[in-house]
């Protein structure tokens, strides 16, 4: 898992800036710092303190890493005030020698050491990142775009998600959990197709037909051959997701439309199914 989260922290950061702020001695991440798309490095003096919400703004930073133990009073505030109107991630870095401010663990998003691997520092960015921009209110309103760039870091995501359900589903794991995130992923797609003008309309109603058939089945009633049913169309959303909006490199879209109408249809037969063996009842979810 860190290694696709590794190939895909590439493209989440290509178009983010950061900004090392303290002692310069994490050049063995120097392989992840050059995945963005600018690296700032700033020793912490009462000068680069004080001007530091002009470096932040400037160079439109997007995560800081503090690796000092020098004025962290000051620091902190900074940072406190600058976060009131920009969106930082703030990552910080201790060593065993020197005692962090408490303030700044509190305030930041990570916490880390010097000795990490550069394995799992890329982890612990990708999930910070992560974190954040699937935490944010699905009902904001966003304006209309006709182009993908800016959704690609939570199609990513999204695509990642459903892609770990599946694994979780092949190994046994049924709960209403996994079920609820199924929905809540198909959700967010939808949610971004209506914002994106995808050029296949089809493939934007299935989504919708997805979700609502995920919304009107009750999870309690589904079997373990409807969740493999499941897994397997969640799997394929997640390479489509993966082949379409971040390598751009899939052509003919009409095996997916095909493929994917006439998955949702056999797994709408199948939770009725489902349904009527629980409670010997007939219930058509859409009919055409």
């Amino acid at each position: 898992m860190f290694k696709q989260e590794n190939t895909n922290l590439q493209h989440i950061v290509k178009n983010k800036n950061l900004l090392l702020f303290g002692d310069y001695n994490l050049k063995h991440l120097s392989t992840i710092f050059d995945m963005f798309k600018n690296t700032l490095v700033e020793e912490a003096t009462e000068y680069t303190i004080t001007n530091l919400n002009t470096s932040i703004s400037k160079n439109s930073i997007d995560i800081v890493i503090v690796n000092t133990n020098n004025f962290n009073d000051e620091l902190y505030q900074t940072l406190v005030d600058i976060m009131t109107y920009e969106e930082l991630h703030i990552f910080v870095c201790i060593s065993q020698e020197n005692k962090i401010s408490e303030n700044l663990i509190n305030l930041s998003n990570s916490v880390f050491t010097h000795s990490i691997s550069e394995e799992l520092f890329s982890h612990k960015l990708y999930s910070s990142i992560q974190n954040r921009i699937l935490n944010l209110d699905t009902k904001d309103s966003r304006p209309e775009k006709s182009y993908v760039d800016s959704f690609e870091i939570e199609i990513i995501f999204i695509k990642d998600e459903l892609l770990y359900i599946s694994k979780q589903i092949d190994t046994g794991d049924i709960s209403k959990n996994i079920f609820d995130r199924i929905t809540q992923s198909i959700i967010r797609i939808n949610q971004i197709f209506e914002h994106y003008l995808i050029y296949s309309k089809k493939i934007k109603e299935s989504m919708k037909y997805f979700s609502n058939l995920l919304e009107n089945t009750n999870s309690n009633t589904v079997n373990i051959e409807s969740y493999d049913h499941l897994s397997r169309i969640i799997e394929d959303i997640s390479k489509f997701l993966d082949n379409y909006f971040i390598k751009r490199t899939f052509n003919d879209l009409y095996i997916v439309e095909d493929s994917m109408q006439n998955s949702l249809k056999f797994l709408e037969i199948s939770f009725n199914q489902d349904k009527n063996k629980e409670d010997g009842s007939s219930l058509e979810f859409f009919n055409d």
